[in-house]
This record gives structure tokens, C-alpha cells and sequence, in this order.
């Protein structure tokens, strides 16, 4: 079933997908599966330099002026298709994971073009911390000038009425032509303009345009040259899924290796901070950890973006939902037991998030022992030396298992 579809009947049901591991469908043709520029808009212009050092929070940018709109400009706004791959950098032309068709921005060419593509995006009522996944694989020659006239490629979000970026001059993606960029590569052939072109084959991203709820951003993906009109920048770009910008829980086994939390791709430093940012819990994309408390609480993922992308202090930041340890103490833990006298179990269970579910798990019996295998305090009759198991599990899935047995003896004394 299509992406187009989920959206409309999003737009339908009028609802606010929030369950916390649930994508959030994509709008129509936002991922360019319609396989033309439907609901886009594209310019193009003339780079013409800018200014080498902006106050901050803004960042060194490649003024253009712009022209018109204009409809798809043949060679610069391409939807690409196929098997046919990258001149240089080898990569395929269209996204891996991504479908069927994806856009190419710039020609390649010299002489100061500048192409840029954007999508009005309305952020559906209800969802503060919205995102969307995406790919995009970059080529930039290289020839050494200053940031502001280098060819770039920027992908950011941006106010549909100002204009301005939504992050305080935080770009998602803004690179600059130069050497030794993280997760780039220099090409074997040479740039229209006899200089190196430093590759980025396809890698994933996220925008996150959290705050926007009901409101409308504009998406702007930009290519620019060389303002100095000798050499080029061209990038690709796809979106892979919609949904919110937040950690997902990937497990929460409480008897083994217990919670496994995990942040988006494509930051440069990832770190994990207990409710109170006051004990450091992981520095890792992934942080893995048993919690000390079953009172629920919250963690705080503090992200920093790669320098070549945003300057360092343009941090995005996610809070977990409260989260907490689950304590199973069950009993009787150990018991002998007399044929025809019941036994009451009870999990006795504390701690985490939300209400607890029970379920109970017999062994080395018949199997209908028990008086109930989804509650709190079930009444057991075995007929011989027995085996029950309780697994306590939270709204968050974290669970706890604890087991009982109950003998049985033939001595009489």
C-alpha cells in the first residue's frame, strides 16, 4: 500500500497518529514516487558570493539572486530513475530504500548556476516533534576558495512566511566544498573546472522540524556553484518515511542486558542524560542500560551535528517518555504443598510505566492449574511437584519474569 494513500486517509480520519513506535505517513509525493515534480516548486538563479564571516548564529552562506519560478529546468531539476549510476561517485541515481524515482539537483555544468527545489509541508495538528528520514549523496569541486563563494549543497527548513530557517540559523545539511569532510571521498575524475571533486555517496538524515504542529514549513533543498562561475556542485535527495522525532525503544528485557535505547542517524556526538542532566547514562547512538529506580523518569538525548553541517551549536535534543524499572518479587517462592489445598500466588510487582500486565506460564503440570494466567494473584491446585513462571510487563514493554516452585513429597512421617 502506498505512502499517497496512508496520507489521504490520514487526512480522512483527521487524527494524530502519537502511538510511540507508529510512523506518521508522508504527503503526497514528498518522496517524488509520483515520479514528476507534482506539489514542488523550483527556481533558479546566480550565485554571487556572500558574506565570510555573518554574526552568529548564522553561518557562511552563498548569496544567489534568484529568478522567477520556473517549471522543471531540463539537465539542472531532474527526477532520476533506473539502474544508471553517479559519473563520480559511482553511487546509483536513485536512492537505495528509497523507491523508484529520486531528485537530482544541478547539472554538473560551471558558471555559477544555482537550482533549488521546495515543498510546502504541513505538519499535522497535534505533532509536536515531527520528522522525516532521508538520503542524499552530494558532488562538489573543490578548488580551494573561501567557504562563501565554494559550490555547496543545503538542504534546511524554513518558515513558509519569512523565509528564515525554523532553527535559528541552523541548517539540516549545508555542505561546503573542501577536503577532508567526515563521510566523503575524492573523486578519480577531475571537475569541469580541472579541480577535485569530493563525493558523498548516498547517507542518511533527518529533519526535524519539531514546534510545527498545524503549522505549514517550507522544505528547501539548494545547489549552488562556484560563485566565482569555474567550478560545480550538484546533490541528490529522497525521502525515505515520515514520523516523530524522538528515541525509539528498541528492547527492554529487564532480566537480560535490560534498556536498549536508540537516537537518530547522522549526528557527530550522541549524548544520554538521566531527567535531572545530572549523571551522564551513554555517549553512544545507542545506549544500552539497566535503570536504578522503579519511579518512572525521563531521558534527555542531547545531539551534536557534524561541523561541515551546522555550526556546533545548533544541538537537537529528544526526551524519552518515563521509563522505569519493574521489581517481581512473586511468592511463595518456594513451597511444599498437600493434594486438594490450594496455594495462592501472588507476583507482587512495583515499578514501571503505566499499568502492569501479568502473565503467568505453568510447567510440568496439565496445564489448567490456575485460576487465571493474567492476573496479579492467581490461585494454583497442582497435582505433583509444579513450576510457575510470571513475566510483569509495562506500557513500554519493559518486563520482568520471576518463577515459583512448588514440591511435592510422597514421605509420610
Amino acid at each position: 500500500m502506498s505512502k499517497k494513500f496512508f496520507f489521504l486517509v490520514l487526512m480522512l480520519l483527521s487524527k494524530a497518529f502519537l502511538t510511540y513506535s507508529q510512523q506518521i505517513p508522508c504527503p503526497p509525493n514528498f518522496d517524488f514516487e509520483f515520479g514528476d515534480f507534482t506539489l514542488w516548486e523550483m527556481q533558479a538563479g546566480t550565485a554571487i558570493g556572500g558574506n565570510p564571516a555573518p554574526p552568529p548564529p548564522q553561518v557562511p552562506q552563498t548569496d544567489v539572486n534568484w529568478a522567477g519560478m520556473v517549471g522543471p529546468i531540463a539537465g539542472r531539476h531532474v527526477i532520476t530513475s533506473g539502474s544508471d549510476t553517479d559519473f563520480y561517485g559511482g553511487f546509483p541515481v536513485v536512492c537505495p530504500g528509497g523507491g523508484n524515482h529520486s531528485l537530482r539537483l544541478s547539472d554538473g555544468a560551471t558558471g555559477a548556476g544555482a537550482d533549488r527545489v521546495y515543498y510546502y509541508l504541513h505538519v499535522p495538528v497535534g505533532i509536536n516533534n515531527y520528522s522525516f528520514n532521508f538520503k542524499y549523496a552530494v558532488a562538489l569541486e573543490d578548488i580551494g576558495h573561501t567557504p562563501e563563494i565554494q559550490p555547496r549543497f543545503t538542504i534546511s527548513v524554513t518558515d513558509s512566511a519569512t523565509g528564515n530557517t525554523i532553527k535559528n540559523g541552523c541548517y539540516d545539511q549545508n555542505f561546503v566544498a573542501a577536503n577532508g569532510i567526515p563521510g566523503f571521498f575524492t573523486s578519480a575524475h577531475l571537475g569541469p573546472g580541472g579541480g577535485p571533486v569530493r563525493v558523498k555517496p548516498w547517507t542518511n538524515g533527518i529533519l526535524n522540524v519539531s514546534g510545527t504542529a498545524g503549522q505549514t514549513v517550507r522544505v528547501e533543498i539548494v545547489a549552488t556553484d562556484c560563485s566565482a562561475t569555474g567550478h560545480m556542485g550538484y546533490g541528490y535527495f529522497d525521502v525515505i518515511d515520515c514520523g516523530q522525532f524522538k528515541a525509539a525503544l528498541a528492547s527492554c528485557d529487564l532480566d537480560g542486558q535490560g534498556i536498549v535505547l536508540t537516537g537518530p542517524a547522522g549526528y557527530q556526538t550522541y549524548e544520554w542524560w538521566d531527567e535531572n542532566y545530572t549523571t551522564m547514562v551513554a555517549n553512544t547512538m545507542t545506549a544500552t542500560y539497566q535503570p536504578s529506580s522503579t519511579t518512572p523518569q525521563s531521558y534527555h538525548l542531547v545531539m551534536t551535528p557534524f561541523p561541515t553541517v551546522s555550526p556546533p551549536w545548533c544541538k537537537d535534543t529528544i526526551t524519552t517518555q518515563p521509563i522505569a524499572d519493574v521489581d517481581v518479587q512473586a511468592t511463595p517462592d518456594t513451597s511444599c504443598m498437600t493434594l486438594g489445598i490450594p496455594i495462592q500466588l501472588d507476583a507482587n510487582a512495583t515499578g514501571g510505566s503505566g499499568p502492569l500486565k501479568y502473565t503467568w506460564t505453568e510447567y510440568n503440570t496439565n496445564g489448567t492449574t490456575l485460576s487465571c494466567n493474567d492476573c496479579q494473584m492467581p490461585i494454583a491446585t497442582p497435582s505433583g511437584t509444579s513450576f510457575y513462571t510470571v513475566k510483569v510487563s509495562d506500557t513500554n514493554g519493559c518486563y520482568r519474569t520471576d518463577t515459583l516452585q512448588i514440591y511435592y513429597s510422597v514421605f509420610n512421617p
